[in-house]
């Protein structure tokens, strides 16, 4: 955990191990203090909510210069609060902040732009316009209607199909929104750390592109089984599924030894499973099928022998015995 905190410019101010579920004190480059539970800590994920908040306000008010904004309440007071903007044409409206970093400007004015695409002639070039000021083009050839699907391509040569309306009011690849969200949270040395927890199991991973540590890899133990599991539970202990059944697995040997603990025998020899009926005898010599399940985890033993306690009838303790 010491080096997950280094890579994100983290110091890890508590020094003992104390499991997944326990919380762990950290300290940013700024000098803030904060703690995180080892869950979350080990994805290599964590960031300062501070500087994360500094960092948001920033761009809210680099998003409000470039399109020539004033927010009334002059700071970023939360993704879902509401908060009142003035546009360049002294339009002014109340929207939650995150809209804004969304991309969204004055819906005033968007509707005038949708208006005047609507109205043109030209309105596939004006769809082209939009695609260009956002480095990416539109591949439509015909314009069927701004409230109509169109493909679009951005400068990184993704595509995907989106309404007209949409991307004229400011949306653009919801690709390139993704890989820049998950870019903030990428570990540079992840895909090394989980070749090591591996390694360190006798095992391999298999898969050879690292996308984040809360993102599913493929691994193979040194018993040869494979599967598919989250990144930051290796990190965190976690291995192979299959081989830790095989190690809780019991056999007929364990059976033999649960009945002779009780007095009595399992004269069954072979254990296939918690669930299949063995053979068992009590000290007294009666003799039953039951599963090992009810056996070991309930503590029920010989049913005769507990007819016979709570039995007062001599004839149907004599059937009891005679059943032994």
């Amino acid at each position: 955990m010491i080096e997950i905190a280094a890579e994100r410019g983290l110091t890890l101010l508590t020094l003992e191990w104390r499991g997944l579920k326990s919380y762990y004190e950290f300290r940013c480059e700024s000098g803030h203090n904060f703690t995180r539970i080892g869950t979350v800590a080990m994805r290599g994920t964590i960031t300062c909510l501070q500087c994360e908040q500094v960092r948001v306000q920033d761009r809210f008010r680099e998003l409000l210069s470039e399109r020539g904004l004033v927010c009334h309440e002059g700071t970023y007071l939360g993704q879902t609060a509401r908060q009142h903007f003035t546009c360049r044409s002294g339009h002014e409206w109340t929207t939650e902040a995150r809209k804004i970093l969304d991309g969204h400007g004055c819906p005033r004015c968007a509707k005038v732009e949708l208006a005047a695409c609507l109205l043109r002639s030209d309105g596939l070039e004006c769809l082209h316009e939009a695609a260009t000021e956002r480095g990416g083009r539109c591949l439509a050839d015909t314009y069927i209607g701004i409230a109509a699907h169109y493909e679009w391509e951005c400068a990184e040569g993704h595509r995907w199909t989106a309404v007209a309306y949409r991307v004229v009011d400011g949306g653009w690849c919801p690709l390139c929104a993704r890989i820049r969200h998950g870019e903030q949270q990428r570990d540079p040395n992840g895909l090394q750390r989980l070749q090591a927890a591996a390694a360190l199991r006798g095992g391999q991973l298999l898969s050879t592109e690292y996308r984040l540590t809360n993102s599913k890899y493929r691994f193979r133990c040194g018993r040869g089984h494979e599967w598919t599991t989250w990144g930051h539970l290796v990190l965190g202990g976690a291995w192979c599924r299959h081989c830790a059944n095989l190690a809780k697995r019991r056999t007929i040997e364990d059976m033999q030894a649960v009945a002779a603990a009780r007095g009595g025998r399992c004269l069954s020899t072979e254990y296939h499973g918690n669930r299949v009926k063995l053979t068992w005898q009590c000290a007294h010599g009666h003799v039953w099928n039951s599963m090992p399940n009810t056996v070991i985890n309930r503590g029920a033993w010989c049913p005769n022998c507990f007819r016979l306690r709570i039995t007062r009838d001599p004839a149907l303790r004599r059937r009891y015995d005679q059943e032994g």
